[in-house]
């Protein structure tokens, strides 16, 4: 249904541009921020970024979607609608607009931190950046992300979309995310339910049958390990001991999918043993 409506009005208009520029030109709600977030996307799976239409979903994103995250008509916070949705529409535009955009719109969050639109802009950009010539910038974004979340009063949209972002993003935010999660020092009073939200956010690419570089390969680490046990044995957080529960079964499964051992031994710089074997 949401296609059959983006296609509807782009057939209205005759110039992408112009319907653009229509949907901008009243005040920010949240049905005029998912409306153009559908407009959006459809132009994007139409591969339609060239030209004009790059220089306005920059403008789009500058004029409009970037205002938008930071305050509603009335004078406070955008609510949650229309943060998602911008926040969406904001992704597109930086595939349109091209990489420079999400360049200075990643810069500009960072220096905003912890701000929930802030967060909510580098959700949206940071599966934008690129993996050779956006390196530091990614790095950066994931040594922030981590270190918001170890902090323990991350606002919640860090949990819910920052990291999976980075989870979509080029390697090395995945690799500076996993050595920010093992940079403290081991078994930190009241780490163990922030590490355990990081490493769940992450699962996908630290826990995976296709993981490319074992050095990424969590199962291989007693870092991952103690947290784990850690976190099963916190009988005061269901959360916490139920992300525990999700590490576990997915490193089993990971595990029996490869058919191969394994083990983290006295090497291991936390000095634990822990062995899978299939």
């Amino acid at each position: 249904m949401e296609r059959v409506l983006a296609d509807a009005l782009l057939a209205q208009s005759r110039e992408p541009c112009a319907l653009l520029g229509a949907l901008c030109g009243g005040e920010a709600s949240a049905e005029r921020a998912e409306t153009l977030r559908l407009v959006l996307q459809r132009l994007e799976e139409r591969g339609a970024g060239a030209g004009g239409l790059a220089e306005a979903a920059h403008e789009v994103a500058r004029g409009h979607l970037v205002p938008w995250l930071h305050a509603s008509p009335r004078g406070g916070p955008a609510g949650p609608r229309v943060l998602r949705a911008a926040s969406a529409a904001l992704r597109s535009c930086a595939r349109l607009a091209g990489p420079e955009l999400a360049v200075a719109l990643a810069e500009e969050a960072l220096r905003e931190l912890p701000n929930v639109p802030a967060v909510e802009l580098l959700a949206a950009v940071a599966p934008c950046l690129r993996a050779l010539d956006d390196a530091p910038l990614l790095r950066r974004l994931a040594r922030a992300s981590v270190e918001l979340a170890l902090a323990g009063d991350a606002p919640p949209v860090v949990g819910a979309r920052l990291l999976p972002a980075l989870a979509q993003s080029a390697e090395p935010a995945l690799r500076a995310a996993w050595d920010a999660l093992a940079s403290p020092g081991p078994g930190a009073e009241g780490r163990t339910g922030p590490e355990l939200l990081v490493l769940s956010a992450l699962a996908e690419k630290l826990l995976s049958a296709r993981a490319r570089h074992e050095d990424l390969d969590a199962r291989l680490r007693g870092r991952f390990w103690r947290t784990v046990q850690a976190g099963l044995g916190c009988t005061h957080d269901a959360l916490t001991r139920k992300r525990a529960r999700y590490l576990l079964q997915r490193a089993v499964q990971v595990s029996a999918e490869l058919a191969m051992d394994c083990t983290c031994g006295p090497q291991d710089t936390m000095g634990i043993h822990f062995s899978l074997s299939f």
